[in-house]
């Protein structure tokens, strides 16, 4: 992702878990080490958490902990790998002030919870149907 970035232009900084930036006044803390497991077949990717100026905590695709207290949190409530009940018990430990949902764009588009299973169903011969709504079937 890095090496795109530069390609437009785009400075960009590759972080870990445990390091800490400063952009002017702004502290910039990262936490997590890998996105949540989508499917056992599916290798994790990384994935890092943002928590800025010691009050937003942006976890991303996984449910990390930055055990500290978090006022604001940007609260996962749709993708691959998650359902709303870990969610809204992520959101019970963490015990924000106030939380907004994020990912939910899955919500309105069923690229990702169609492709997914599609892929990896067919790969054991499984055949995945979309079905529409509109439209009559018989099996």
């Amino acid at each position: 992702m890095s090496e795109k970035l530069k390609k437009e232009g785009i400075a960009s900084q590759i972080v870990q878990h445990g390091e800490v930036a400063r952009h002017k006044d702004i502290t910039i803390e990262f936490f997590g080490h890998n996105h949540a497991v989508i499917h056992s077949s599916i290798p994790l990717i990384e994935n890092v958490g943002f928590f800025i100026a010691g009050r937003f905590f942006y976890p991303g695709d996984d449910f990390t902990n930055p055990n500290r207290p978090v006022d604001i949190l940007a609260l996962p409530v749709q993708g691959p790998w998650l359902k709303i009940s870990e969610s809204i018990d992520y959101a019970l430990a963490l015990k924000p002030k106030i939380c907004f949902p994020i990912h939910d764009g899955i919500m309105k588009s069923s690229r990702v919870t169609n492709t997914i299973p599609s892929r990896i169903l067919t790969e054991h011969g499984i055949h995945f149907e979309v079905l529409d709504l509109d439209k009559r079937y018989e099996f």
